[in-house]
Protein backbone atom coordinates (compact mmCIF):
# COMPACT_ATOMS: atom_id res chain seq x y z
CA UNK A 1 0.00 0.00 0.00
CA UNK A 2 0.92 3.87 -0.53
CA UNK A 3 0.14 6.60 1.50
CA UNK A 4 0.10 9.29 -0.05
CA UNK A 5 -0.52 13.09 0.94
CA UNK A 6 -3.83 14.00 -0.73
CA UNK A 7 -6.33 16.54 -0.23
CA UNK A 8 -9.53 15.53 1.40
CA UNK A 9 -11.94 14.12 -0.28
CA UNK A 10 -15.27 15.32 1.80
CA UNK A 11 -17.37 12.37 -0.18
CA UNK A 12 -14.58 9.76 1.36
CA UNK A 13 -16.00 7.65 4.22
CA UNK A 14 -12.69 6.06 4.41
CA UNK A 15 -10.92 9.44 4.78
CA UNK A 16 -12.82 9.98 8.11
CA UNK A 17 -12.27 5.88 8.97
CA UNK A 18 -8.08 6.78 8.70
CA UNK A 19 -8.65 10.03 11.01
CA UNK A 20 -9.96 8.18 13.83
CA UNK A 21 -7.23 5.34 13.78
CA UNK A 22 -3.38 7.59 12.96
CA UNK A 23 -1.83 8.75 16.20
CA UNK A 24 -1.08 12.23 16.72
CA UNK A 25 0.44 14.34 15.05
CA UNK A 26 -0.44 12.49 12.13
CA UNK A 27 -4.29 13.12 13.03
CA UNK A 28 -3.71 16.50 12.45
CA UNK A 29 -3.71 19.05 10.51
CA UNK A 30 -3.16 16.96 7.52
CA UNK A 31 -5.51 13.64 6.12
CA UNK A 32 -4.55 10.84 4.41
CA UNK A 33 -5.60 8.59 1.96
CA UNK A 34 -4.79 5.14 1.18
CA UNK A 35 -3.76 4.22 -2.71
CA UNK A 36 -2.76 1.19 -3.93
CA UNK A 37 0.93 0.03 -4.27
CA UNK A 38 3.54 -1.63 -2.30
CA UNK A 39 5.35 0.84 -0.40
CA UNK A 40 4.75 3.05 2.96
CA UNK A 41 6.22 6.40 2.21
CA UNK A 42 5.26 8.46 5.57
CA UNK A 43 7.18 11.94 6.33
CA UNK A 44 9.92 11.07 3.46
CA UNK A 45 11.05 7.67 5.34
CA UNK A 46 10.76 4.40 2.91
CA UNK A 47 9.60 1.40 4.35
CA UNK A 48 9.81 -1.51 3.23
CA UNK A 49 6.55 -3.79 3.11
CA UNK A 50 6.52 -6.88 5.24
CA UNK A 51 8.10 -9.77 4.60
CA UNK A 52 11.47 -8.08 2.91
CA UNK A 53 14.18 -9.02 5.55
CA UNK A 54 17.51 -6.97 5.59
CA UNK A 55 20.28 -8.97 4.35
CA UNK A 56 21.97 -10.14 7.34
CA UNK A 57 25.76 -8.82 7.62
CA UNK A 58 28.96 -10.15 9.24
CA UNK A 59 30.90 -7.92 11.78
CA UNK A 60 34.31 -7.04 10.34
CA UNK A 61 36.88 -8.94 12.66
CA UNK A 62 38.98 -6.55 15.00
CA UNK A 63 42.42 -5.84 14.78
CA UNK A 64 44.47 -6.42 17.52
CA UNK A 65 47.15 -4.58 18.95
CA UNK A 66 50.99 -4.72 19.62
CA UNK A 67 51.30 -5.23 23.33
CA UNK A 68 55.28 -4.34 24.32
CA UNK A 69 57.04 -4.36 27.62
CA UNK A 70 60.82 -3.56 28.84
CA UNK A 71 62.88 -6.68 29.76
CA UNK A 72 64.98 -6.67 32.31
CA UNK A 73 68.44 -8.78 33.32
CA UNK A 74 67.18 -11.59 35.96
CA UNK A 75 70.69 -13.44 35.79
CA UNK A 76 74.17 -13.64 34.79
CA UNK A 77 76.50 -16.37 33.09
CA UNK A 78 80.16 -15.72 33.57
CA UNK A 79 81.19 -18.71 31.51
CA UNK A 80 79.78 -17.06 28.95
CA UNK A 81 80.91 -12.83 29.24
CA UNK A 82 84.27 -14.62 29.84
CA UNK A 83 84.46 -16.31 26.38
CA UNK A 84 82.80 -13.00 24.23
CA UNK A 85 85.73 -10.68 26.04
CA UNK A 86 83.34 -9.54 29.33
CA UNK A 87 84.74 -9.48 32.83
CA UNK A 88 83.50 -12.56 34.85
CA UNK A 89 81.31 -10.12 36.84
CA UNK A 90 77.83 -8.87 35.75
CA UNK A 91 78.00 -5.21 34.40
CA UNK A 92 74.42 -4.35 35.26
CA UNK A 93 72.38 -4.50 37.94
CA UNK A 94 70.10 -7.30 38.18
CA UNK A 95 66.59 -6.33 37.32
CA UNK A 96 67.70 -3.00 34.95
CA UNK A 97 67.03 -2.71 31.31
CA UNK A 98 68.24 -4.56 28.67
CA UNK A 99 65.75 -4.46 25.89
CA UNK A 100 61.76 -4.73 24.99
CA UNK A 101 59.57 -7.92 24.28
CA UNK A 102 56.18 -7.64 22.84
CA UNK A 103 53.13 -10.06 21.78
CA UNK A 104 50.31 -9.19 19.44
CA UNK A 105 47.67 -11.37 18.13
CA UNK A 106 45.88 -11.77 14.64
CA UNK A 107 42.72 -13.09 13.61
CA UNK A 108 42.95 -14.23 9.79
CA UNK A 109 39.80 -15.17 9.54
CA UNK A 110 36.54 -16.34 11.60
CA UNK A 111 37.22 -18.55 14.51
CA UNK A 112 40.97 -18.32 13.81
CA UNK A 113 43.87 -16.89 16.03
CA UNK A 114 48.03 -16.31 15.21
CA UNK A 115 50.22 -15.01 18.03
CA UNK A 116 53.37 -12.87 16.62
CA UNK A 117 56.06 -12.21 19.52
CA UNK A 118 59.97 -10.92 19.55
CA UNK A 119 62.34 -8.76 21.30
CA UNK A 120 65.13 -6.14 20.82
CA UNK A 121 68.00 -6.06 23.32
CA UNK A 122 70.83 -3.66 23.90
CA UNK A 123 73.95 -5.98 23.47
CA UNK A 124 74.24 -8.88 20.88
CA UNK A 125 72.40 -11.90 21.82
CA UNK A 126 73.93 -15.56 21.53
CA UNK A 127 70.98 -17.93 22.19
CA UNK A 128 67.64 -17.47 23.20
CA UNK A 129 64.52 -19.51 24.25
CA UNK A 130 60.80 -18.28 24.14
CA UNK A 131 57.39 -19.05 25.03
CA UNK A 132 53.77 -18.04 24.27
CA UNK A 133 50.99 -19.49 26.35
CA UNK A 134 47.54 -18.65 24.69
CA UNK A 135 44.64 -19.53 27.33
CA UNK A 136 41.03 -19.46 26.74
CA UNK A 137 38.05 -21.82 25.09
CA UNK A 138 40.85 -23.33 22.73
CA UNK A 139 44.58 -23.08 24.26
CA UNK A 140 47.71 -23.75 22.95
CA UNK A 141 51.40 -22.87 23.51
CA UNK A 142 54.15 -22.01 21.36
CA UNK A 143 57.80 -21.99 21.80
CA UNK A 144 61.07 -21.53 20.18
CA UNK A 145 64.72 -21.33 20.90
CA UNK A 146 68.21 -21.59 19.33
CA UNK A 147 71.47 -19.49 18.82
CA UNK A 148 71.43 -15.80 17.65
CA UNK A 149 74.61 -15.60 16.46
CA UNK A 150 74.60 -12.07 18.17
CA UNK A 151 71.62 -10.78 16.49
CA UNK A 152 69.95 -8.18 18.51
CA UNK A 153 66.05 -8.62 17.89
CA UNK A 154 64.71 -11.61 16.97
CA UNK A 155 60.84 -12.20 16.29
CA UNK A 156 58.63 -15.27 14.83
CA UNK A 157 54.92 -16.11 14.41
CA UNK A 158 52.94 -19.20 16.30
CA UNK A 159 51.25 -21.44 14.36
CA UNK A 160 47.73 -20.38 12.88
CA UNK A 161 45.24 -22.12 15.17
CA UNK A 162 42.00 -22.97 13.45
CA UNK A 163 38.58 -23.77 14.41
CA UNK A 164 38.56 -22.42 17.77
CA UNK A 165 36.23 -22.05 19.80
CA UNK A 166 34.08 -18.60 21.01
CA UNK A 167 35.28 -16.67 23.86
CA UNK A 168 37.43 -14.30 25.42
CA UNK A 169 41.62 -14.96 25.37
CA UNK A 170 44.94 -14.18 26.59
CA UNK A 171 48.02 -14.83 24.91
CA UNK A 172 51.23 -13.84 27.30
CA UNK A 173 54.93 -14.29 27.26
CA UNK A 174 55.80 -17.08 29.20
CA UNK A 175 58.68 -18.94 30.93
CA UNK A 176 61.37 -19.75 29.40
CA UNK A 177 61.59 -16.28 28.06
CA UNK A 178 64.72 -14.78 28.22
CA UNK A 179 67.78 -13.59 25.70
CA UNK A 180 71.88 -14.75 26.68
CA UNK A 181 73.23 -11.40 26.00
CA UNK A 182 77.07 -11.59 24.79
CA UNK A 183 78.24 -9.97 28.06
CA UNK A 184 76.49 -13.09 29.85
CA UNK A 185 73.30 -11.08 31.24
CA UNK A 186 70.47 -13.08 30.82
CA UNK A 187 67.85 -10.73 29.70
CA UNK A 188 64.14 -11.83 30.07
CA UNK A 189 60.56 -10.31 29.23
CA UNK A 190 58.36 -8.14 30.80
CA UNK A 191 55.64 -10.66 30.14
CA UNK A 192 53.97 -8.91 27.88
CA UNK A 193 49.92 -9.84 27.23
CA UNK A 194 47.09 -9.74 24.64
CA UNK A 195 43.44 -9.94 25.55
CA UNK A 196 41.23 -10.53 22.33
CA UNK A 197 37.84 -12.30 21.71
CA UNK A 198 37.13 -15.18 19.04
CA UNK A 199 34.08 -15.32 17.35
Amino acid sequence: MVLSLTPPDPQDADTGALMAVLPRPFAAPLRWKWTAGAVLIVAGVCLAPAGTASAKTTPPVAESFTITTPMTVVGFDARTAVAHGFAATPQATVGGDCGTSFVTVSRPGSHEYQVRTGFTVDLPAISYSWAVDTYGNTPRRDTWGGGLFFKRSWSAQGKLQTSARNGNYTSIVTSPDYALLANGDICSSGHPAQNFSVN
